[in-house]
């Protein structure tokens, strides 16, 4: 397999995601608020699915490279990809909403073709970030 950079890492996963929250029918973010704290919650159902099933190394390096800080709970790789994820994600309105602009059939290609790795936890983590607590 070839070398993929971090950047390239984090792409693929936030494509992979952010189609995954638009088959589910999300159709936006607001940043800021509890964006962060949803993320938090769907990157620890990464953890728990990583620990289950023991992580794979490219599991382990998506893990790396979104990973929530510890103190805050933000991820400055979900921020940043909110805001650089062009097709995915545009601004919508106020500033701190971002719309999911992918359409729905590419999302459901996007999430069939997301990497084997991914595949099995995609919807789970998109179901938790989508859930309402």
């Amino acid at each position: 397999m070839a070398y993929k950079s971090s950047a390239a890492v984090e792409r693929d996963f936030f494509a992979a995601f952010f189609s995954a929250l638009r088959v589910r029918g999300c159709k936006s973010i607001e940043w800021g608020g509890d964006a962060d704290v949803r993320f938090l919650r769907a990157y620890r159902r990464l953890e728990e699915y990583a620990s289950e099933h023991g992580a794979s190394g490219d599991l382990t390096r998506v893990m790396g490279c979104v990973r929530p800080d510890p103190v805050t709970g933000a991820s400055p790789a979900f921020s940043n990809a909110l805001m650089e994820s062009h097709g995915y994600v545009a601004v919508d309105g106020p500033w701190n909403r971002f719309a999911l602009t992918v359409p729905t059939d590419f999302a459901q290609q996007v999430v069939s073709n997301a990497p084997e790795y991914l595949k099995p936890v995609l919807d789970e983590i998109a179901e938790a970030f989508v859930r309402r607590i």
